[in-house]
């Protein structure tokens, strides 16, 4: 089993991130909003 390094794994999910960019992020946002109300 692979044990995860924590501070790799988050800076590896910022790479991810910055990847993707913002644009991802905020539908992923209002998807969660929505589901909230």
């Amino acid at each position: 089993m692979l044990i995860l390094d924590p501070i790799s794994f988050y800076e590896k999910s910022l790479q991810a991130l910055s990847k993707y960019g913002r644009m991802e992020v905020v539908e992923l946002e209002k998807e969660i909003d929505y589901e909230i109300s």
